[in-house]
């Protein structure tokens, strides 16, 4: 028994993976929108300068991308917009989805603000540190505010979209279900009357779905019924 629900929580697992790549990957789709709309109505200087500060003028992903093409000894041409540069832009996004995904319903407090608490971490991590540690990027202090703001934003957006699309992709059962600390502190706060019947009630592992025993009442007049 408990290698079938090892092995159901491994399919469980792998299907939420792919689940939060696929909400990744439109998260990133609806980010993009948002972030080249605030762009373009930025002051002009202000975009002068975020240009002006880019690592060749490049965004991260095809930074990333042309230097994967120089280490095998190619050109990307040209540098931006390429097909290859727009597959890491989205890489970037269907990853984190995936992984988080996997650990949406499993982490207590992940999933606070609909994921905005996600696009929040999404933007310290990447934008604010590991693009500029990498490389990928200039140092946040070179970037004109408004930059900063409209990554803030696009990252707000894109963990709310990917939140939003895994409950919908993983139905309405799965929103109820508890991290292992969560049941437990279900279990503990039942009621003492709830308590009395404890050995009765059951507690679904699919979808963590309490069934409530029959009253003592109605299992007398089932059993009379039955044995006429």
């Amino acid at each position: 028994m408990a290698e079938y629900r090892g092995m159901d929580e491994r399919d469980s697992v792998l299907a939420d993976i792919l689940k939060g790549a696929v909400a990744g990957g439109i998260a990133v789709w609806v980010m993009e929108q948002v972030d080249w709309y605030m762009y373009n109505h930025e002051a002009t200087e202000a975009r002068r300068r975020t240009q002006r500060v880019r690592p060749g003028g490049l965004d991260p992903a095809h930074v990333m991308a042309n230097r994967g093409a120089h280490a095998v000894g190619t050109e990307l041409s040209p540098p931006q917009p390429h097909p290859a540069g727009i597959a890491m832009h989205y890489i970037f996004g269907i990853a984190p989805g995936a992984l988080y995904g996997a650990l949406q319903d499993r982490v207590p407090g992940l999933g606070v603000g609909r994921g905005a608490l996600f696009g929040l971490g999404m933007f310290l991590m990447q934008d604010e540190f590991a693009n500029a540690a990498s490389g990928l990027s200039a140092r946040p202090s070179q970037y004109p505010w408004q930059a900063h703001a409209r990554g803030l934003v696009a990252h707000l957006i894109y963990g709310v979209v990917t939140d939003t699309l895994l409950r919908i992709l993983k139905g309405p059962g799965r929103l109820t279900k508890y991290a292992p600390e969560e049941r437990a502190q279900f279990r503990r706060s039942r009621s003492a009357s709830t308590a009395a019947y404890a050995g009765d009630w059951r507690l679904d592992d699919d979808y963590q779905r309490t069934v409530p025993p029959r009253s003592p009442v109605v299992e007398t007049a089932r059993m009379d019924h039955l044995a006429r």
